[in-house]
């Protein structure tokens, strides 16, 4: 039975040991190879950005959600001054609203990254892999009633400590990060992929202050900053 296989790159050694074992070795027309990169980028940077996290896990052990210690117990948090959280929906905010008003008392900024609620498009995709047995439309409203409620909770002077933006898109990690610029900083990376059931979503805790974690650490913290700087701020009435 004949094969033939449609292939991206074409070095010559690969296509000889193809061709002398038989199968036919076909390439792309280039307009439609630009179409298909088109396509699939965003496909091609979520699996680089797992690949990366991947590598990042040979020093670093990943563990399930109940065996990572809440936000409010980490000792890093106690005095932190700035807490960055990105992530499809953000529910934590929701689960642990009197932490983050405790912080936000204590003059904590607290900065908030999560996918367009508008976009009806982004929610569809959240919906089929946000919840882990089942289809279910993703809801936004709990979400922003606790940040609603946060912010309007400080005084109007100090409402600017929470800085909430937005993307167009559907990220495949989440991040927690606490004084992610300070060497007493700290994140949890978790894995969240759209579009697909999950039975249960690998975290992984990085800590500045360990030599093992650093490049991997101070990697993730500049492309949250850089997430971040490139999102759009939320329209706040």
């Amino acid at each position: 039975m004949g094969c033939s296989i449609l292939i991206r790159e074409s070095p010559a050694k690969g296509i000889l040991h193809l061709r002398r074992h038989g199968i036919a070795v076909d390439l792309f027309p280039v307009d439609m190879m630009r179409e298909l990169e088109a396509m699939n980028r965003h496909f091609i940077r979520e699996k680089e950005t797992l690949a990366d996290l991947a590598r990042a896990s040979s020093n670093v052990p990943f563990r399930s959600r109940p065996d990572l210690p809440k936000m409010a117990e980490w000792p890093a948090a106690r005095n932190a001054t700035d807490i960055l959280m990105i992530g499809q929906n953000l529910y934590l905010i929701f689960r642990q609203w009197k932490f983050f008003e405790e912080k936000l008392r204590q003059k904590c900024r607290l900065r908030l990254l999560m996918a367009d609620p508008r976009n009806e498009d982004l929610i569809d995709t959240m919906s089929r892999g946000v919840v882990e047995q089942s289809y279910t439309k993703a809801d936004f409203t709990p979400v922003f009633d606790t940040i609603y409620k946060l912010r309007n909770a400080l005084p109007p002077e100090d409402q600017s400590r929470i800085d909430l933006r937005v993307m167009d898109y559907v990220p495949s990690l989440s991040f927690q990060v606490v004084d992610g610029g300070l060497p007493s900083g700290v994140m949890i990376i978790e894995l969240a992929p759209n579009k697909m059931e999950v039975l249960a979503r690998p975290h992984v805790m990085l800590l500045a202050s360990e030599q093992s974690h650093r490049d991997w650490y101070e990697k993730f913290a500049r492309n949250c900053e850089a997430m971040f700087d490139c999102a759009a701020p939320w329209p706040w009435p």
